[in-house]
Formats: C-alpha cells, structure tokens, sequence
C-alpha cells in the first residue's frame, strides 16, 4: 500500500511501499497453549522485527531478512520455511505461511489443500500479505486486492475489484479490505455476523481478523470488533483512542497502544490474554497462543505545536551508536515502508544520524516542523538505532504518535 516515508532531518520525501514490518531489540515472546511448542519452541536468536502466530505455530521475521518457523510442523510449516535473506514481511494461516520478498514477490508453503500454496500469484509489484484458514490475500502495489486458495465461501471469487485499496485481512474464510477513505468491504463466510455486522464506513486505518471475528482501528486511535462474541472479543473492547495497532486470535484480540502496553481480551482458557511484562512493538494472536516482540529504545517528545519546533528524547539504546527518526502522515509506522528498509540497509549513510551518548540516550531538537504539517495532524514517529560493532544490529524505537498543537 502506498505511503509517505519522510526522513524528519532531511525532509525528504520517499515513496515506498508500506508493509506490516516491525522491529525490536532482539527479544520475542510467545505465551499460551503449547501442546505442539508454538511456545516454547520460540528461536532464542536475536535481532527478530516481525512476528505472526498461525493455528499450531508461528512464524518470525530477522533484520537479516532470514524466517523463522517453529511449532506444528505436520504440513511442512516449519520445515519447509523457505531459505533467503530478502523478505520484508510475513503472515502465519492455520497450516500455511506465506512471506514478501523485496521485490514483491510471494512464496507460500505448509497445507495446500485448497491451492492456498500452489495458487500464489508468481507475479510481484505486492506490498502486503495475510493468510487464512485455507486461502491468503494480498495488497498490489496499484492498489488492487488479491487472493487465492480455498473458495468454498466466496473468500476468493468475491474479492472486490477496484484499485484504492490500502489494507487487507483475512480471517478463517472470511477477508477484509480497507480504502484509502477509510471505508471498508468485506466478504466470505458470514456465519457469525464477521462479515454483515463489519463497521463499513468507519474511518478505518487497520483491520484484523483470524477466525469468527474482526477487529479494527480507526484513524482516532479507537478500536471496533464485530462478530463472534461468546467469549466477550466484541463486547469487551477496550475504550481510549491511543491505540496504535490491533490483532485478532481465534476467540481474542490485542490492541497496542502508544506507549506500548497491550490491552488484551476474549477467551483466556489458556492465558493466551496474560502477555509477559515490557514495551511492546508487535502483536499477534493465533488459535490458543499469542506471540510479539518487545522493544527497549524509547522515543519521546516535547509538545510540537505547527510552525514552531520539534525537540526529541531517545532513552535505553546501544551506547555510542546512531539514530535514524522518521515520521509519517499516514497513519502507519513511517519505518515499514519497504523501500525505505532496504535503503537503509544498503546504505544508511543516506539520511542524517543523531549521535546517542554512552548511556544510549539523546536530546535533539529544536528542528523546524515542516509548513505542510498543520495544527490537529496526527504524527506517527518511529526511530532506528543502528549499531555496527562487531556485527549488524538494527533495533527500532517504540511508535510515537502526536498531535500538532
């Protein structure tokens, strides 16, 4: 999905191609059922930005670009985990992956009973990925939705045309696709109000969905579920409006918030609800467990009022090491633009570096707010710390989101 990516510093202005990509100090952490180690079997490696759980397993994206896979391996979802260093963003189904490679391409592998593998689109030019129950969808570059698989309940056949199309979502046979205005289109099985009862015209940002519900956030930073209620997933969604991601499991959902709590409900039978204690960059829940990363560089703020200046404060990263920040009028994390990732990679003396001390921390500022950024606009912010000792590591900070005074 197309987005802005704007180097605060440089003020420049670089379009990529926004992806659900996170990053973090090198911890994850998965919690709940463990009967086929979808929990304990996590990687102990660091340095993982991206983590998605599936029905039995979960799957784990490097900043090296390499997948991890652990869990449930009876079709292949683990070991047939593709090799390579060039993925961007990945998504865990029942008993299927499917990854994003730089250039856009999609690779599947795990159950094809449904030809949700060996239907993949062999094209590339696509900018975001999630699977089903037994089918996947994915976002083109041109703003066009597309699926594939398993079409028992229309998920795929009734997919809608048009190319205005910013996010999408699959649940078990169900599937969402927000517009650039906001507005919503859903289709697929409907059996428990996932699809008839899904907010249409809710300025919509994000949405989510695993099995018999759906949750989304707004552009305010408030959250709305639908569907399935038995276990309160709908009738227990939390209020506030400083959410700045959600996901939805079988029979629960998560919601993110700002400064990087979670908010979690819905079925707890097996507390895959009770996340562990830290700072939270991603979320993710699966059937009965739950899986994110959790981040340790902190970004703050002084208050940025329009046509005045910015001041910065970055806590808890590497010692003497750089700082990239980046900020997005989008509504979405201004470092998941996959262009932007991969220049950065390739050459991070592209953008101008903010020096952190021996203690990992800084103040920079004042910098000027740029005239197009007007009072009321809702700022998302997000640095990288890029240390290069003995070996790469690149570490993002939590998401800041503001609004212009």
């Amino acid at each position: 999905m197309p987005k802005v990516f704007i180097p605060f510093l440089a003020l420049s202005i670089l379009i990529g191609s926004s992806l659900n990509l996170f990053s973090q100090n090198g911890s994850a952490a998965s919690w709940g059922l463990d009967d086929e180690l979808q929990v304990s079997g996590i990687s102990t490696i660091d340095g993982f930005i991206r983590a998605d759980a599936g029905h039995y397993h979960s799957i784990a994206l490097h900043q090296d670009g390499s997948i991890k896979a652990w869990g449930s391996d009876y079709f292949g979802q683990v070991s047939s985990t593709p090799g390579g260093n060039d993925f961007i963003a990945i998504a865990a189904g029942r008993y299927h992956s499917v990854g994003l490679e730089q250039n856009g391409s999609i690779q599947s592998w795990g159950r094809d009973h449904g030809g949700q593998i060996s239907n993949t689109p062999t094209t590339n030019g696509f900018t975001q990925i999630d699977a089903g129950a037994a089918f996947s969808i994915a976002l083109h570059a041109d703003g066009s939705v597309h699926a594939w698989g398993r079409d028992d309940q229309g998920q795929v056949s009734d997919a809608p045309p048009g190319n205005d199309f910013i996010w999408v979502a699959c649940g078990g046979a169900s599937a969402h696709a927000i517009r650039s205005n906001g507005t919503m289109v859903s289709w697929g099985l409907d059996d428990y109000g996932q699809v008839s009862n899904a907010p249409a015209n809710d300025n919509l940002l994000q949405v989510g969905s695993y099995g018999p519900h759906g949750v989304a956030l707004r552009h305010d930073g408030s959250i709305v579920s639908w569907g399935y209620d038995n276990y309160g997933q709908v009738s227990n969604t939390p209020n506030g409006q400083d959410f700045v991601k959600i996901s939805a499991g079988m029979y629960h959902s998560f919601g993110l918030r700002n400064d990087g709590s979670i908010e979690a409900w819905g079925r707890n039978n097996h507390a895959q609800v009770i996340p562990p204690a830290g700072r939270w960059l991603d979320i993710s829940g699966g059937y009965y467990h739950s899986v994110g990363i959790v981040d340790s560089v902190d970004l703050g703020a002084d208050p940025i009022v329009a046509g005045g200046t910015a001041t910065f404060h970055v806590a808890g990263g590497e010692a003497n090491s750089l700082f990239f920040l980046a900020w997005s009028l989008q509504g979405i994390d201004p470092w998941i633009a996959g262009i932007g990732v991969q220049i950065f990679i390739a050459n991070p003396s592209v953008l101008n570096p903010f020096s952190l001390d021996l203690h990992g921390a800084a103040t920079f500022g004042p910098l000027p707010v740029p005239h197009r950024v007007l009072p009321g606009t809702e700022v998302w912010f997000q640095g990288v710390n890029f240390a290069s000792g003995n070996q790469f590591e690149l570490r993002t900070s939590n998401l800041y989101v503001t609004t212009v005074l």
